[in-house]
């Protein structure tokens, strides 16, 4: 809980930076994009605590992580990172390659990502009779 804590405080504070140097920012804007990276993977969590099957902590580890770059893919914190580190012909490939999608579907997309991983990391262990 510790570390999860000052993982999203360094997250707040690394969003809080990028928008201060980004004119077209907002703080609804901002508020929005942090719960965008956590919300989506607590929900799979919660899913994979009540429903049946079986699941892997670290297949729940792998889709919290896919769910929070494929956050970081469609929200517009990497492009900014990644030209202000004078990467902008990778953020520019990026951004040309990502699907429009409204930032609505993070939740349940990301906590479907988090419970599949988790639920077919739970089949492999099952499989494995670990």
């Amino acid at each position: 809980v510790c570390i999860w804590g000052v993982v999203l405080t360094l997250a707040g504070l690394v969003l809080w930076w990028i928008y201060s140097n980004n004119e077209d920012s907002d703080l609804i804007g901002l508020a929005f994009g942090m719960v965008a990276y956590t919300y989506g993977p607590l929900l799979g969590v919660l899913m994979a605590a009540l429903l049946p099957w079986k699941s892997s902590t670290w297949g729940l580890i792998v889709g919290t992580v896919m769910s929070v770059l494929l956050v970081a893919w469609f929200r517009p914190e990497l492009m900014i990172v990644l030209e202000s580190i004078g990467m902008r012909g990778i953020a520019e490939s990026l951004m040309e390659m990502r699907p429009k999608l409204a930032s609505e579907w993070f939740f349940p997309l990301n906590a479907a990502i988090t419970y599949c991983c988790g639920w077919f990391g739970g089949f492999i262990a099952k499989k494995d009779g670990t």
